[in-house]
């Protein structure tokens, strides 16, 4: 472990630009800095923030600022603590063209400065009283005296800060120390292929239905971070089924041989009900709309409709136009059975496909809609037409986001989610 120990009586920095370099950081601080909690006198005294970018990029070479403020008097041979992160560039005030350089400021006069690893130790002289303040610049200068973040993503990361004010001998670390977050570099370096636990997969071997499983392009950073969803397009060899969509940062596969796809189950279901034969839905995990599994008893497969409110079957007794409201993936499969229900149910049908922009715009299975996407795509739509919603968005009686149908812009009907209970609500 580099040990290394300057002996010297100085400031920094003049004092009067160092109180320049204190107003300024103090006027920032309301703007972003994490403050720690005042400690009690004695061991662990004062206060710390840490000034500079936050979140941070994996790797990112910059400058941080961490300031020390004192809530007691300092007696002589007082000492404070600053421990860099590990994994961090180590501290060093030899070399001003090496990464982890750092220089002292403030108010007190400093002893002497001993860093051991990733700790930086001040010896401090007095005066240094109550309410003064002392700052450590670590990656002053730039270039390439920046200091380095680590490379790994992490959520918290703690510049410990320990003092001893009185000289007992023994330091403790401040009530709460100053933390920033490492977040992955943007910058794609590689791909793979992942599920919606975020696994690599490899190989599938499946015998059943698998437009259950969500797959997703999940980019990399140069450090092998995971970093965002990449879009793709998808394709799946062997005349066994299809990806849906075809495009885009996320798929399911669609298999029809062997077995049948939800799609395509939901497709024979509606063309059995049009033909007059046995289709009884089975409830929201069978139908196309849902196309989603794994779901919580609390939450998916919670009741959907208060039956009160919405009764099965029940529709407005009005002619004109019947528009569904379904997600983009149900659009990909609805559209090609729209000219089907029009001529068969002798009904003017059309759809309503809402975008999830509550996710962010990823996720396009209409069992994740929320109230919010629903409302705004149904506010530009007009007036005086029958607005079909599939009961698989809601769970007792509310959306995902816990808004209600009658917070909705235009009257709805809510039905079963099902091929049968769909070609049922257009007679």
């Amino acid at each position: 472990m580099p040990t290394f120990t300057s002996r010297r009586r100085y400031r920094a920095f003049p004092k009067r630009r160092a109180r320049a370099r204190a107003a300024f950081l103090l006027g920032v601080a309301l703007a972003g800095s994490l403050i720690a909690a005042r400690a009690a006198a004695g061991p662990g005294s004062g206060d710390a923030t840490l000034f500079g970018p936050n979140p941070v990029t994996a790797g990112q070479a910059d400058e941080w600022t961490l300031q020390y403020r004192a809530t007691e008097a300092f007696a002589p041979g007082a000492t404070i603590e600053v421990e860099i992160p590990p994994s961090w560039s180590a501290p060093q005030d030899v070399d001003a063209g090496a990464p982890g350089y750092f220089q002292v400021g403030g108010d007190p006069t400093i002893d002497n400065v001993a860093v051991v690893g990733q700790t930086i130790r001040l010896f401090l002289a007095p005066p240094f009283a109550n309410d003064s303040y002392l700052w450590v610049y670590y990656g002053i200068g730039g270039g390439g005296a920046s200091a380095h973040a680590q490379t790994n993503a992490q959520d918290s990361v703690f510049f410990q800060v320990r003092s001893d004010p009185q000289a007992t001998g023994t330091v403790a670390p401040l009530a709460s120390s100053p933390f920033l977050s490492v977040i992955a570099d943007p910058v794609v370096a590689s791909v793979d292929v992942v599920d919606a636990a975020n696994l690599t997969v490899d190989t599938l071997a499946r015998t059943t239905d698998q437009d259950t499983t969500h797959l997703f392009l999940r980019g990399y950073d140069a450090y092998g971070n995971p970093s965002r969803l990449i879009a793709a397009d998808w394709t799946l060899s062997g005349g066994v089924g299809a990806p849906v969509p075809l495009n885009g940062t996320s798929t399911a596969l669609r298999l029809d041989v062997p077995g049948i796809g939800m799609a395509r189950a939901f497709e024979t279901d509606v063309r059995a009900a049009l033909a007059g034969e046995s289709a009884a839905g089975v409830g929201p995990r069978a139908g196309f709309f849902a196309w989603v599994d794994g779901a919580p008893a609390d939450g998916y497969r919670a009741p959907r409709v208060d039956e009160a409110s919405h009764p099965a079957g029940r529709r407005r007794a009005q002619a004109g136009r019947v528009s569904i409201v379904t997600g983009q993936y149900g659009e990909q499969v609805l559209s090609p059975l729209l000219p089907l229900l029009r001529t068969a149910t002798e009904t003017p049908v059309r759809l309503v496909p809402v975008r999830n922009s509550f996710f962010g715009g990823n996720i396009a299975v209409t069992g994740l809609l929320t109230g919010r996407d629903v409302r705004d795509a149904l506010a530009s739509e007009p007036p005086g037409e029958r607005y079909l919603l599939p009961d698989v968005v809601l769970s007792r009686d509310r959306f995902l986001d816990g808004m209600a149908v009658a917070d909705l812009p235009r009257p709805v009907e809510v039905v079963p989610t099902d091929g049968a209970s769909l070609v049922d609500s257009l007679r």
